[in-house]
């Protein structure tokens, strides 16, 4: 479903009216920002499995390789939003839609460092601190 919604958003992330292009990039960084929550809690989850898995030496971790299934699910989910949205819009011509672009960044940074916190994503933070417009 969330594919479908912002498949059927991406014309709207590119509309020449301002107006459209930030609610529907607001509401694209919004879905980002709670599947990074999903994906962080199913990263805790399973490393939590995998540690009592080891623990109880039965080398079962049926569970830890489901949860690391769904993150990868999720994490697929967040790198298209990524590219569909947040790689265009860093660099719009307003500055509204700049700023929600930075703040959101930030708060993936935040609520899922394990996939954000790398090269590939803080390259953009030092573009937009450097931005001369």
């Amino acid at each position: 479903m969330i594919i479908d919604v912002t498949g059927s958003c991406a014309n709207f992330y590119r509309a020449p009216q301002r107006a459209l292009r930030h609610t529907a990039t607001l509401a694209g960084l919004e879905i980002a920002l709670q599947l990074a929550e999903v994906a962080a809690s199913l990263q805790t989850g399973a490393e939590t499995a995998e540690r009592m898995g080891k623990a109880t030496k039965k080398g079962s971790t049926t569970t830890a390789k489901g949860k690391q299934n769904k993150l990868q699910k999720v994490n697929e989910l967040l790198d298209n939003i990524y590219q569909q949205i947040f790689y265009y819009r860093f660099r719009d011509s307003s500055e509204d839609i700049r700023a929600d672009c930075i703040t959101a960044l930030g708060n993936w940074v935040v609520t899922h460092p394990t996939h954000f916190l790398t090269n590939d994503h803080l390259r953009f933070i030092g573009w937009m601190l450097s931005d001369k417009v």
